[in-house]
């Protein structure tokens, strides 16, 4: 190799603090001054393509970190680009790289002009100065033409289904023939729909390569079967490419619902986790048992309703722990209140919404207890009490004048009369003296609570259409006579009190017979909605007191009205 060869070679070796041979007239000369070589330098380009009016960044880098500072000179020569109107060079024509740094940069500006054009060149240039007649490393770079383009898309509309998920596709269309690849990124955001429940939050970026025009994404849409409004969501088109415009930036999904007023009474439970806290899973089960049980006795269609976003068919029911109205809680006491909350016509139309409290101190009992206490507390949310007028239009004294409950109520107990007994002074339930273990009476039992043919008839009368075969496999309390001669005589004092004035004494008188009763059926208490009146069986003896006042487990039904 010549002498000089082995000259460029030397400028861009590594080495540092090696002293050169005396021999030869140049590198003889350097090899007097003590100073470090120079490091291997390289030029690269910028990582992405170079388009009219980008401003390209050009990086020297050193392989090794030197001991003492290194300059180099750079510069940016014309080719097929034009210095002065295709690019200027406008950095300071040299770098000064540091005792121990290996990077530096610099720019080439480039202009943008309005000719079709094809890519046009030009070179950028690095040479070590610390080292005489050191090599000069180059390499060229390409201005690409600044090619317009554009992207649209479209709204999407997709049925939601009833589980799992369904695609949401988005077709995004390139308009234009760029040379480089263009990209645009998109995002979701909600509306009326919400990421996580209702479709999934997505986002991500849109690439066309040179030649292709069509690109497509898609966003996971959650099934559900809620009844309710179409909800929508948006994706946003953002940072394309420079000369890229986006011409459709907002996009609209829209979860087209596909629960619809649908034949047959339809209950909807909605569990609050945040007013009394989160609802044990034993609580969703008893409930949606609950809802199962009316639907199947209510077997007509009712107009659905339009609250807000919200499309109630038939009926929503809130399932909250704690109680309502701040009553009292505790173990065995009042175990469960509802109401209806809103009704179809003002005071006179069926209600479409109710809401229940529940003890949480009372959620051990057994499930199917539970259940009969969330079914119970549905039927007065479906408006058995007297905080509703479809029911309470019936109402005469303590007693149900319904037509149909009359008529169903006449049948199962062999009587001809107008009315159908309800819980004295409360109203809100019927008199647990006749019915016993009826689902509507005050309290429950361990044994069951089921509907019978006569709250079947309620319903109807309230206006609902009903299904007199769902009724359950209740069975009136035996009918027990009591003889006169079963009740003792009184007695009275012979001698009157001391310091009481004298009373002559009565003459016995025989008590008048009491009418036929019926003899309730055992209810334990363990596990209860709370304590049952006390009941015998038809085995007891024929004498029992008259109903006491409600007991604190009839107020707990009370509390429902």
């Amino acid at each position: 190799m010549p002498a000089a060869s082995r000259r460029r070679q030397s400028s861009l070796a590594i080495g540092n603090g090696r002293r050169a041979s005396s021999r030869g007239s140049v590198l003889g000369h350097e090899s007097l001054e003590r100073r470090a070589c120079p490091a291997a330098f390289s030029l690269e380009l910028p990582t992405t393509p170079i388009v009219e009016g980008d401003r390209a960044t050009f990086t020297v880098r050193m392989a090794a970190p030197s001991a003492l500072p290194q300059r180099v000179a750079v510069s940016a020569i014309s080719g097929s680009a034009t210095l002065g109107n295709d690019f200027i060079f406008s950095n300071a024509t040299q770098l000064l790289f540091s005792p121990g740094q290996t990077v530096k940069t610099f720019s080439v500006q480039t202009f943008t002009d309005s000719i079709p054009e094809r890519s046009e060149t030009f070179r950028i240039t690095a040479t070590p100065l610390n080292v005489p007649n050191a090599a000069t490393i180059s390499a060229q770079a390409t201005i690409y033409d600044l090619v317009a383009t554009t992207v649209t898309a479209g709204n999407v509309r997709v049925t939601e289904g009833n589980a799992g998920t369904v695609n949401a596709t988005f077709t995004v269309t390139l308009g234009g023939q760029p040379i480089l690849p263009v990209t645009v990124l998109y995002s979701t955001r909600d509306v009326t729909a919400t990421a996580g429940s209702d479709y999934t939050a997505t986002s991500g970026s849109v690439v066309f390569r040179p030649g292709e025009t069509t690109k497509t994404f898609t966003v996971a849409v959650s099934g559900d079967t809620i009844a309710e409004f179409d909800e929508t969501f948006q994706v946003l088109l953002s940072s394309p490419t420079r000369g890229c415009t986006v011409t459709t930036p907002t996009l609209t999904g829209t979860i087209v619902n596909d629960e619809v007023d649908t034949p047959g009474f339809q209950i909807t439970i909605r569990f609050d986790d945040v007013a009394g806290g989160p609802v044990p899973a034993a609580v969703r089960t008893a409930a949606t048992q609950a809802a199962n049980r009316w639907s199947r006795v209510i077997s007509g269609d009712v107009p659905g309703v339009t609250v807000g976003p919200l499309f109630i068919d038939d009926f929503e029911m809130v399932v909250q722990m704690g109680l309502l109205g701040g009553a009292p809680e505790g173990p065995g006491g009042v175990l469960a209140n509802a109401r209806p909350t809103a009704f179809r016509a003002p005071g006179t139309g069926l209600p479409y919404s109710g809401i229940t409290g529940i003890d949480p101190n009372d959620i051990t009992m057994s499930p199917g207890a539970l259940q009969d206490v969330l079914t119970h507390e549905i039927g007065h949310a479906l408006g058995f009490t007297p905080g509703a007028d479809v029911f309470s239009r019936w109402i005469v004294g303590d007693t149900f004048t319904g037509a149909n409950a009359v008529r169903e109520f006449n049948s199962l107990f062999g009587r001809t009369g107008t009315s159908v007994p309800l819980q004295p002074g409360i109203r809100a339930h019927w008199d647990e003296g006749v019915f016993g273990n009826e689902l509507m009476s005050p309290s429950t039992a361990l044994n069951g609570d089921f509907i019978s043919r006569v709250t079947i008839g309620a319903l109807a009368d309230m206006g609902y259409t009903v299904n007199y075969a769902a009724a359950e496999a209740y069975v009136p309390p035996p009918i027990v006579v009591v003889p006169p001669s079963a009740i003792p005589a009184p007695t009275l004092p012979t001698t009157p009190p001391s310091g009481a004035l004298p009373r002559p004494l009565l003459p016995p008188v025989a008590p008048a017979p009491l009418p036929t009763i019926p003899a309730p059926t055992p209810k334990p208490s363990a596990g209860d909605r709370g304590t049952p009146v006390a009941r015998r069986t038809a085995t007891a003896p024929a004498v029992r007191a008259l109903p006491t006042a409600p007991s604190k487990t009839a107020a707990f039904r009370a509390l429902g009205s």
